[in-house]
């Protein structure tokens, strides 16, 4: 089977989501800050852009490694079913779960998707979050998506748009770069030393 037809599905999809989310990102020009931090909170609709571009990276992936490592006899039932029957594979969540937990906790604090768009995942103070607190908002995501995906609309609600995942880990998603105010203050202490 074609690699081509089989990505049409997830190339529609994604032409789609960016189609309905980059006005909106052009749209949402205001402000969102917290007047102790500073900081600026990122916007639902470049978040969901961020999903978008992380999910066509962890399809390639998982095509990857389903059909061409692996091997898995799936092939027919691809052809059967179409290119969406590879997110009922554990290895799918594998993946995903590998993916965001070691990226927003890296030294990056964002997916790929999200330093395309000048994104951070922090810790309430704007510092870098534990692997703990990545595997937390992992799960998290996963509450957020039950109930026609509540957990994700709860961010129009919070003063620092925050999603339940998000409030579950301790976490808040920022524009980078950033320069978080303890950082910046300890920066000053260390160059007048």
């Amino acid at each position: 089977m074609n690699p081509l037809i089989t990505f049409l599905p997830l190339i529609v999809i994604v032409l789609i989501g960016l189609l309905l989310t980059i006005p909106k990102i052009k749209k949402d020009r205001k402000l969102v800050t917290d007047d102790q931090s500073g900081f600026e909170y990122c916007s639902f609709w470049k978040r969901l852009l961020a999903f978008i571009i992380d999910f066509f990276i962890l399809s390639i992936i998982d095509y990857f490694i389903i059909i061409i490592v692996l091997d898995l006899e799936i092939k027919d039932k691809i052809a059967d079913f179409g290119f969406f029957f590879l997110y009922r594979h554990p290895i799918v969540l594998l993946t995903a779960f590998l993916y965001y937990t070691i990226m927003e906790s890296s030294k990056y604090m964002a997916t790929y998707g999200k330093m395309l768009l000048k994104m951070k995942v922090t810790d309430l103070s704007g510092k870098r979050i534990s692997f703990g607190n990545a595997i937390a908002r992992f799960f998290g995501k996963l509450i957020s998506s039950f109930f026609l995906c509540m957990g994700f609309l709860m961010m129009f609600f919070m003063s620092k748009r925050q999603c339940f995942h998000d409030t579950f880990a301790n976490t808040i998603v920022i524009k980078s770069p950033v320069t978080s105010p303890t950082l910046h203050n300890s920066e000053v202490n260390e160059s007048s030393n």
